[in-house]
């Protein structure tokens, strides 16, 4: 009965070890403006949004049909390029944001 249980205690820590964390998930923002159908994307332009670096994530103030991501710094992320999406680079443990990038 012991070995039973730590059987099967072992198979649900190793599986909950798969789970990936929820703090470090990238965000990602629908290209268009909810209730635009069809909208044409926001262009990314980094330069733009330059003054977001040292400040916290959460005081972005983005316009609507810009796409983008919260990506923490060493996230595990998707590598398919989207010109028009904007990268936030932010400090896993402070949520300032580090860098902006396109794709």
């Amino acid at each position: 009965m012991t070995t039973r249980f730590l059987t099967i205690a072992a198979a649900a820590l190793a599986l909950s070890a798969c789970a990936p964390a929820a703090d470090t998930a990238p965000t990602e923002v629908p290209r268009t403006h909810p209730g635009q159908p069809g909208a044409a994307p926001v262009a990314c332009a980094p330069r733009e949004w330059g003054g977001l670096i040292g400040k916290p994530v959460d005081d972005a103030r983005l316009p609507p049909g810009l796409t983008y991501r919260v990506i923490p710094r060493g996230a595990m992320i998707t590598e398919e390029y989207m010109d028009a999406r904007l990268n936030i680079i932010t400090g896993p443990a402070t949520g300032m944001v580090l860098d902006v990038t396109c794709g």
